[in-house]
């Protein structure tokens, strides 16, 4: 766990690889434990984009499955590819890491959570086990609200 809290997803997705019930079935895993707002932080990256040939990842895009398309939607088109083979990276990091501050800016620097745990972290108090705080449980205790992201009430 990072602290202050988790400010993006990232979720990959190799290019060519056709996205089957078990990838939809991780995606509602995720879903379930952090709720639809996960899509407000989340940036999908297709790796071995060496296999695009000729074509733009926008022209590979043109015809999405039904399950990426609609990830894409809610995550309102935050993606990027990465190539598996290439020895030099750093415009293609750069570029992911760059998305991930201007998403940090877009949510107006607010993590997707953040709770007692971070704050036993951040305080060096380590007494605390991961297994105590699953993000479901963090959420609960922390009143936010999976659908929307918005606490309840107070910490």
């Amino acid at each position: 766990m990072a602290t202050p809290g988790i400010h993006a997803f990232i979720l990959c997705l190799k290019i060519g690889d056709r996205h089957t019930e078990p990838d939809r079935k991780i995606m509602d895993f995720y879903e379930d434990i952090f709720g639809s707002y996960l899509y407000r932080y989340l940036i999908v990256v297709f790796t071995c984009d060496e296999q695009l040939r000729c074509k733009t990842l926008e022209e590979y895009l043109k015809d999405p499955t039904e399950d990426v398309k609609s990830i894409l939607e809610k995550c309102e088109s935050r993606y990027t590819s990465i190539s598996n083979i290439k020895t030099s990276k750093s415009k293609e990091v750069m570029k992911l890491i760059d998305m991930i501050i201007k998403l940090v800016d877009f949510n107006d620097v607010k993590p997707f959570f953040k709770d007692k745990f971070y704050n036993h972290i951040e305080s060096g108090n380590f007494g605390i086990t991961c297994q105590e705080h699953s993000p479901r449980k963090i959420a609960k205790l922390n009143n936010i609200d999976g659908e929307t992201g918005e606490t309840s009430g107070t910490n």
